[in-house]
């Protein structure tokens, strides 16, 4: 039966209707065996709900609450629990993005990425560095900027083209402010992958385009 209650709370997710779905873990939680991998992954599915409905007080509790019990089983049988430490790591690099404590942000997905060096969580270091960019590029910090922009790109490689191509643009942008000869590089590889992706290239386009005029 419990089973069955949170594959509900699970649809309930994926329809968003979050409330209906904490409802029902918050419900069956006390009924599953402390022990189980269903009791710890239902406590990591609380953190992510509460996060989606951006609680992130209640969220951290329970992200630390999950990322407890995957250190104690880690300790005890670390290949079961390799990827569940793991994915907690991320849990809390997600949390304390989304506060801007960008330092806490990159040293749990660093952890994450000790445990398991996954295309997915590279992509997630990357939106991190990304993030980090965007921030100084607001605050006028250029250089830093463009330096943590590259290793986003370097990160990514291929793994995911359309974000490389929208990366390449912004330090294209970034290398032209700071008169580095090198932008027409960056520009043009952006340019190249989006036709290899069948992406628009307007906004590299309209870019090439006024500093011509300028």
């Amino acid at each position: 039966m419990s089973l069955d209650r949170l594959k509900k709370a699970r649809d309930f997710v994926e329809q968003k209707e979050f409330k209906k779905a904490l409802d029902i873990y918050l419900e069956v939680l006390p009924n599953l065996d402390k022990n189980s991998f269903e009791y710890a992954m239902s406590i990591s599915e609380i953190g992510s709900v509460y996060f989606a409905m951006k609680d992130l007080k209640n969220a951290e509790i329970w992200d630390n609450k999950f990322h407890e019990i995957c250190l104690e089983g880690f300790s005890k049988n670390p290949e079961i629990w390799r990827e569940e430490l793991a994915q907690s790591y991320s849990n809390l690099a997600f949390l304390n993005l989304k506060r801007d404590e960008f330092e806490k942000s990159l040293k749990f997905i660093d952890e994450a990425l000790k445990l398991e060096n996954s295309d997915a969580l590279k992509l997630q270091k990357a939106g991190i560095l990304k993030s980090i960019s965007n921030f100084l590029f607001d605050s006028g910090n250029l250089k830093d900027s463009l330096a943590l922009n590259e290793m986003a790109i370097n990160l990514v490689g291929k793994i995911d083209e359309e974000f490389l191509a929208d990366q390449l643009f912004f330090s294209a942008v970034l290398k032209y402010l700071l008169k580095d000869s090198s932008f027409l590089d960056s520009i043009n590889r952006s340019i190249q992958i989006a036709k290899n992706l069948g992406l628009p290239t307007t906004k590299q386009e309209k870019f090439l385009s006024k500093i011509e005029i300028s």
